[in-house]
């Protein structure tokens, strides 16, 4: 035997199991809400969030992140019921910030950890960790891609995917994506309302599947018009309960209708990864508030806030559809809200015998076979776009006729004689007592100098003003 063998030998008559273990040196988090958020960091940081730009904290719920506290406080909570966990027998304990820890230490920072104040500091010190950064526009970024209760689905091609916190979505469809399953109530009730047209039954089944989507580029605003109790409600209502309240949620017509608040608007907030808000219902006189009609169907980024909260920017994916008896007015009639507007008539008359709670138990069993029709609507969305029938072009087009002021005062009030011209100031103010008289919405200066441009007139000036050309007003003896 070796030297160094025997030395390694007990000794005769010793007990190894008597001999001193080496005491480890421990490090742990501070004994303060800073290492209360560090400790839920280190255990939870793949399930948690802050959007800086929101300044909101979101945590991983199992199917989606959420800014509900409880979830988030939920984590926490559990972080600390292993605190005295973190005490090893025989060993060192010191925080990182170099101060000895005894069990009854971490004892009583335990109890005093479990109150409510210490958790909501630590939560909110959880911004400090630049790894789970994040920016609003990170969240909900697949157009293409819809939460369900089973997992994420992609719509283009119908796979599904599972649930994880690695994908951002804040959003859930209280809907199971089940590809082969058949809805013939809901089939036999689009043929309902359409009267049989095959041509209006496809395009709702196309805007149907869009509106599942994040996109926005058909730049749209679907008008669904008619009587009462022809079914368009109906359709709405699938759609909320396909998409839920996360997806699908409900305007007030004031957010989409003229209005004298100008600024950071407080009701487009939650429009941020919804993919469609309804506005119901107009009352008769009202007119459409064209810049926010633009502004939010022209796929560009629009600045918004909640209450109380600052403002934050993002891109609209919501399309608006809007099911109204009477279609409200609008001023302008340029290319820029004539491309945007597309009237769906509903022509059916039902004389109500079969109750709309009756309905509506017989469309949420087939929810998933609703679903189903709705994703084949996308696909064809996606071969042909939403491609409007003559139907929906004719409608749409006898709205435009109806709403052109303009096109009404310069009939009325104006010639065109060439050669001859009439001064701004003086056409504007004809244009107003007009407007009055005819009980229409006038417009500003500049907005009804941009649509007399839009007519193909021209202004001309000399030294003293500036003139229309081509244009005379009548005289009213």
């Amino acid at each position: 035997m070796s030297k160094k063998e025997e030395k390694s030998m007990p000794k005769k008559g010793s007990n190894v199991k008597n001999q001193k273990k080496v005491p480890k040196k421990r490090v742990i988090p501070s004994l303060d809400e800073f290492g209360i958020a560090k400790r839920l960091f280190l255990a939870h940081h793949d399930r948690l969030r802050f959007q800086t730009d929101a300044q909101a904290t979101l945590a991983w719920d199992g199917t989606q992140y959420s800014r509900l506290s409880h979830i988030a406080e939920g984590l926490a909570k559990d972080v600390i019921e292993n605190i005295a966990h973190e005490h090893h027998n025989g060993d060192i304990h010191v925080t990182d910030h170099g101060a000895d820890v005894e069990l009854e230490d971490l004892l009583s920072f335990q109890k005093k950890a479990r109150t409510q104040g210490m958790i909501r500091k630590a939560l909110w010190l959880l911004r400090l960790f630049e790894e789970i950064h994040c920016k609003l526009a990170d969240f909900n970024a697949d157009p293409y891609v819809l939460n369900c209760e089973n997992g994420l689905l992609n719509l283009k091609d119908g796979s599904l995917a599972p649930h994880s916190p690695d994908q951002l979505v804040t959003k859930l469809a209280p809907v199971r994506w089940v590809p082969k399953t058949k809805c013939p109530r809901w089939e036999r009730f689009i043929k309902d309302i359409t009267c049989g047209d095959p041509e209006l039954a496809a395009y709702l089944q196309r805007l149907f599947g869009y509106c599942l989507s994040g996109s926005t580029q058909e730049e749209v605003l679907p008008i669904l018009h008619g009587s009462g109790g022809n079914g368009k409600s109906i359709i709405l209502a699938r759609m909320r309960a396909i998409l839920g309240p996360e997806y699908a949620l409900t305007l007030g017509t004031g957010s989409i209708l003229n209005s004298r608040f100008h600024g950071i608007r407080c009701d487009l907030r939650q429009l941020e990864g919804a993919r469609v808000a309804f506005a119901i219902e107009a009352n008769k006189g009202h007119s459409l508030d064209e810049a926010v009609i633009k502004s939010v169907t022209g796929g560009d980024e629009i600045s918004a806030r909640a209450m109380r909260e600052n403002p934050v920017q993002f891109t609209p994916q919501a399309k608006i559809l809007m099911a109204v008896n009477h279609l409200p007015g609008f001023v302008g009639n340029d290319r820029g809200i004539r491309r945007r507007l597309q009237v769906v008539p509903f022509l059916a008359e039902f004389d109500g015998s079969r109750r709309k709670e009756e309905i509506d138990a017989e469309l949420d069993a087939e929810s998933e076979g609703i679903l189903a029709w709705a994703v084949k609507g996308f696909q064809q969305w996606l071969q042909e776009g939403l491609n409007p029938p003559q139907l929906i072009r004719d409608a749409t087009e006898a709205y435009f006729t109806m709403n052109d002021h303009i096109g009404e005062f310069l009939e009325e009030r104006t010639v065109r004689v060439s050669g001859e011209k009439t001064p701004v100031r003086m056409v504007f103010e004809s244009y107003e007592c007009w407007a009055r008289a005819s009980g229409v919405q006038s417009v500003g200066l500049h907005r009804f100098g941009d649509l007399l441009r839009s007519k193909g007139f021209v202004q001309v000036r000399d030294n003293t003003a500036r003139f229309w050309a081509d244009l005379v007003l009548r005289s009213f003896e």
